[in-house]
């Protein structure tokens, strides 16, 4: 067995987790409650069948795709040098594909379940502090990371292909739950320098948000 084999099934025990190579990407699992979280925003460019998913490499791409409900991925700022501490951003058409934005053995959490890793981890109004990272954020930020999510500000993208939502100030994650409104998916957020967690229906699946996986 060569080197790049045994690298990619070996296994590391963590602090909170252990650490395993899915789909190209480094996974790394937290317990919070009942539940299994990765610990990091997703970062792939595939499908779970194979398929790559397309990358929007500046904003007329990735508004072309938002117009045609095609799914997408970038990096804030268009930059890859984001991508490896806050991962990518997706659109909702990438979240809703039926071929699987999750790796295997893993989902795209729900509405339920975020409001239970919510209710685990202190309410809305006060999980900010235990889920948020305690580093990684503006200047300001009020978290301790007690439960181990490290959630990472990797900022917004408009359905146009502008950046409001900054990088380091700004978390916005999708949830698989659609609105009434097909167009308005639920997600949920955190701000660098708010205890609370929110909910929101306010930005279109043609937005990009960072994802966070659950387990089966």
């Amino acid at each position: 067995m060569n080197d790049m084999i045994k690298s990619t099934i070996h296994f590391f025990a963590l602090m909170f987790g252990m650490i395993t190579c899915i789909q190209a990407q480094t996974i790394t699992e937290v317990q919070i409650g009942k539940q299994v979280w990765t610990k990091s925003n997703l970062n792939t460019d595939r499908f779970r069948n194979g398929d790559p998913i397309p990358q929007a490499k500046n904003r007329a791409e990735w508004a072309a795709a938002s117009e045609k409900k095609q799914p997408v991925w970038c990096y804030y700022g268009y930059s890859p040098a984001y991508g490896k501490k806050y991962g990518k951003l997706y659109n909702w058409y990438a979240v809703n594909d039926p071929r699987g934005l999750a790796p295997t053995g893993w989902h795209i959490p729900s509405i339920s379940e975020w409001h239970q890793l919510i209710d685990f981890s202190g309410k809305e109004n006060m999980a900010g502090l235990a889920l948020k990272s305690s580093t990684g954020w503006q200047k300001g930020n009020n978290a301790n990371n007690s439960t181990g999510f490290s959630a990472l500000p990797g900022g917004t993208c408009t359905e146009f292909g502008y950046f409001d939502g900054k990088i380091l100030e700004t978390g916005r994650w999708w949830s698989s739950t659609p609105t009434d409104f097909d167009d308005w998916p639920w997600l949920f957020g955190f701000d660098y320098n708010r205890e609370f967690v929110f909910s929101s229906d306010y930005y279109r699946a043609g937005c990009g948000m960072s994802v966070r996986c659950v387990k089966d």
